[in-house]
């Protein structure tokens, strides 16, 4: 060694030590947008779903003969509440993959898993209930236009699967 003791030698610590890492200020903020972009696209796959639900709603109420065709139309035109929950679902999936950054990047993993978690199940959950409300508006709506066509949903559905059972039952004893 030329020229070196000791003592010039740096500490072995400082020349192995990793890069530094981003401050978990960053990943705080990964945690926080995640969740505030968790609940505006909960609230905005909800918000369609319910807006959709009125509008069938009425759309039942409002249904006549003279006027089905008009209604059917004009209710399928409106497609602003199918485009609020689209883009909940988008906000969502942004959401999920800002979350699953943080949990992968954060050393305390408690609240990124919370976050995580909770973006993963509460639009489902939230949706999954709006959704049933708008399922039995569209169910509304169909035995209201059976109504209107003097036919019963029920004996319409019976008599469908019979006719189905039948050709079922004869093609396979055809065979």
């Amino acid at each position: 060694m030329t020229g070196m003791t000791v003592n010039n030698v740096p500490p072995l610590q400082d020349a192995v030590s990793a890069p530094s890492s981003p401050s978990g200020g960053v990943k705080k903020k990964l945690i926080v947008t995640a969740a505030i972009l968790c609940a505006v696209a909960t609230v905005l796959c909800v918000l369609g779903l319910i807006l959709a639900a009125n509008s069938l709603n009425s759309l039942a109420e409002q249904l006549t003969p003279e006027n089905y065709e008009q209604l059917i139309n004009e209710s399928n035109a409106d497609m602003l509440k199918f485009a609020l929950l689209g883009i909940g679902g988008l906000l969502n999936f942004v959401a999920f993959i800002l979350a699953l950054v943080a949990l992968i990047g954060s050393k305390p993993k408690t609240l990124a898993l919370i976050v995580f978690l909770c973006v993963l199940f509460i639009p489902g959950i939230a949706t999954g209930i709006a959704a049933s409300n708008y399922g039995s508006a569209v169910e509304n709506v169909t035995n209201k236009s059976f109504e209107m066509m003097g036919a019963d949903l029920d004996s319409a559905l019976d008599d469908a699967l019979d006719d189905a059972l039948d050709d079922a039952v004869s093609e396979a004893l055809s065979q």
